[in-house]
């Protein structure tokens, strides 16, 4: 499988698995892991055991497995060492796997309903014990432009498209309607609900900190996002 269509398969089904969850992890990163794991899809172990996130088997894993030497850092010095990963009978099967560990685990919930792939990525530091791990992740994204998975109209997640409206991403007008097409009503509607807790996060209506996430709950990340880069002015 060549470069550009590892991504696109990847995306593709980053795109199906996210948009049939309640808890989201942005598609860009999805496809930036699977990429920087498998050298954009050539790695033998992918090719063998549609393996493209070199997630460990632990006690817990009930599916196939396959020992392979990765690498692991201590102290910043890079280590061989033997492990044992999950193996897939499928791409996509390997896909919801990613998607069921990150957004279940504990280690990554800073990741989970986070907009920002920025952000999001400082979040998956345990992922990797190598220390440039997330620097190299959104390189990946950024030279790859995979940000176009995550603002794809075919995606489920209006959440998603709608900050990618507030990014001028789809225009204005009809030249937005005609971009969104079936999914217009939805997407401002969208739109307009994340712009009013926005201005009222922004008049101090709901705190700040800890308070402000609590109220705001899962729309926090959304909401912040939109404060932050100054998307509501």
């Amino acid at each position: 499988m060549l470069k550009d269509e590892f991504i696109e398969t990847i995306g593709e089904l980053a795109n199906q698995v996210n948009n049939s969850l309640t808890r989201h992890i942005l598609p860009s990163i999805c496809v930036a892991q699977a990429c920087l794991e498998t050298g954009y899809g050539q790695s033998e172990t992918m090719l063998k055991y549609n393996a493209p996130f070199g997630i460990k088997a632990t006690t817990k894993w009930g599916g196939s497995c396959y020992n392979a030497t990765t690498h692991e850092y201590y102290n910043n010095v890079k280590v061989a060492e033997g492990g044992c990963f999950r193996a897939y009978d499928s791409l996509k099967s390997a896909v919801a796997d990613y998607y069921n560990l990150l957004t279940e685990s504990t280690y990554y919930t800073g990741a989970v309903n986070n907009y920002d792939f920025v952000n999001a990525v400082e979040h998956l530091k345990s992922y990797s014990t190598d220390p440039n791990y997330t620097e190299m992740l959104k390189s990946i994204i950024v030279t790859n432009n995979l940000t176009r998975f995550d603002n794809s109209c075919d995606s489920g997640n209006i959440t998603e498209i709608a900050l990618a409206v507030f990014r001028g991403e789809y225009g204005d007008g009809l030249e937005r309607k005609s971009l969104l097409g079936s999914k217009y009503d939805k997407v401002q509607s969208e739109v307009n609900r994340l712009y009013n807790l926005a201005v009222q996060a922004e008049n101090g209506n709901f705190g700040n900190g800890q308070e402000r996430k609590a109220v705001l709950g899962v729309d926090y990340s959304a909401v912040q996002y939109l404060i932050n880069n100054n998307l509501i002015y």
